[in-house]
């Protein structure tokens, strides 16, 4: 049995009859875009302003779907970056620790934003710590 949700969207009421389009999916634009789905609304034809309407919103899908993935490689990146300071050698990560303080940054701040030792803007701090500390 299908279930109506009915939502405020855009100054005018949108039903939902998609058994799965949840009222928390509804609040999307991604929701609300499938629930304007199909070339009929209460057996006419959408308005004009209903297709501009309806386009807009699933241009806001889109841009919604992007900044899930972005959020989601980013996620993906930090437990990469978190795993590959955990292999920096204990005196080569304080000292490229101590080196970051000089520019206000903390490794815990570039893991935050996905940033692995192997980083090309942390070659000079890298080599620098290194030669500082040579493996015994």
């Amino acid at each position: 049995m299908a279930k109506a949700y009915f939502i405020a969207a855009m100054g005018f009421v949108v039903v939902s009859a998609f058994v799965g389009v949840a009222p928390a999916e509804a609040q999307t634009a991604c929701g609300r875009a499938l629930m304007m789905a199909g070339p009929m609304k209460n057996g006419r034809n959408f308005s004009e302003n209903e297709v501009v309407q309806k386009r807009m919103l699933e241009q806001q899908c889109q841009q919604e779907l992007a900044d899930e993935r972005n959020r989601q490689n980013l996620a993906q990146n930090r437990i990469n970056a978190r795993s590959a300071w955990a292999n920096v050698r204990p005196e080569v990560k304080h000292c490229i620790d101590r080196k970051l303080e000089y520019d206000g940054r903390t490794i815990e701040e570039l893991i935050g934003m996905g940033i692995a030792p192997s980083d090309p803007a942390l070659q000079d701090y890298r080599v620098s710590c290194i030669d500082e500390n040579p493996r015994k």
